[in-house]
């Protein structure tokens, strides 16, 4: 890596900080605040949107990095695009077929634009007219389900922390595509950024991200994926392992809504991880639980699926099916 890679990470962490306290001093003087409601975790009006600070810091520490690609300046595009509207909501709530509409418009022209051409027929055993609908899908779901698990302090910050440090670690491993080290950099210098929002995000939360940062962070992972399995850099399995903890909350309760009658678009509080955060009385213990499935659970069954791709649906299987059968058990949790 070149020095300046390791400069630009070096700031990364300090300045998210740095502006985060600056967000956080004018949303509380603007009176940008959260207020607790029947579905709130927490008690009191804390300042949110702050997503705007990592965002800010990985954005514009980004165009100084010395190696960069078409493919990847395009995801950060399309990735400010993104938070730009999802701010514009933290601010003036849009209505929601706008806000998803934008989403969806924002993510069709960043795969038409820099991924079909060359890069989908690596992402699925099926054609273009097949693999790009499906493709689209998954970053669309993936982008709105880290809004939905957004819930409690820290948590969203942690599992993209953890994803991105991981991801970068493993594509290190025989790895030769040319767009390796554009993915290292990028990831880490997301990770840094959010290493410097977390401490003001952490337990007890002094501001939260807002739909501006969690949606961002949905849309980038999810880029990253596609951009770094379509240059067969990472396969898909090893993604679908590192990202699980919050696909299957997210999916397996829309999925037990819709079937069950409930009016799965209204707004609620009955993910497994808001049960047992409620179960515990603590945010923190929720996190630290999320830290350890993602570092002891799935990180070794992500390697495994790296090291030895012929098993990589054995592995997904394995990392899943515990997984969601917590997720099924939390159910009778209150």
């Amino acid at each position: 890596m070149p020095e300046q890679v390791y400069i630009l990470w070096g700031l990364a962490a300090p300045l998210a900080f740095l502006l985060t306290l600056m967000y956080r001093h004018w949303a509380q003087r603007q009176g940008v605040v959260d207020t607790p409601n029947s579905r709130s975790a927490h008690t009191t009006s804390v300042p949110r949107g702050a997503g705007v600070a990592f965002i800010l810091t990985f954005v514009g520490l980004y165009w100084l990095l010395p190696e960069t690609s078409l493919a990847f300046d395009g995801l950060c595009l399309a990735g400010v695009a993104i938070a730009t509207i999802a701010l514009i909501d933290d601010l003036r709530p849009l209505p929601a077929r706008v806000r998803l509409g934008g989403y969806a418009i924002i993510i069709a022209l960043f795969l038409v634009g820099f991924v079909v051409s060359d890069q989908v027929a690596n992402m699925a055993p099926f054609p273009v007219l097949v693999s790009y609908p499906l493709i689209f899908i998954a970053v669309l779901w993936h982008t709105n389900l880290f809004n939905f698990m957004d819930g409690t302090d820290g948590l969203a910050t942690i599992q993209a922390l953890t994803v991105l440090v991981a991801a970068s670690s493993l594509i290190s491993i025989g790895g030769t595509a040319p767009d390796l080290g554009q993915a290292q950099q990028s990831m880490l210098l997301l990770a840094a950024a959010l290493a410097g929002f977390l401490p003001l995000n952490w337990a007890p939360a002094r501001l939260f991200m807002g739909d501006a940062g969690s949606v961002f962070l949905g849309f980038m992972l999810a880029g990253f994926a596609v951009l770094t399995i379509g240059s067969s850099t990472l396969g898909l399995a090893v993604w679908l392992i590192l990202l699980a903890a919050f696909i299957g909350d997210a999916s397996y309760t829309l999925i037990w809504r819709m079937t069950s009658g409930q009016p799965f678009l209204e707004g609620h509080s009955l993910h497994a991880y808001q049960r047992v955060t409620r179960l515990w009385g603590s945010h923190r213990r929720t996190a630290y639980l999320l830290l350890s499935v993602n570092v002891l659970w799935l990180l070794p069954l992500a390697w495994s699926a790296r090291i030895w791709p012929e098993l990589g649906v054995w592995m997904v299987m394995l990392a899943y099916t515990p997984l969601l059968l917590a997720i099924h058990w939390c159910r009778r949790l209150a």
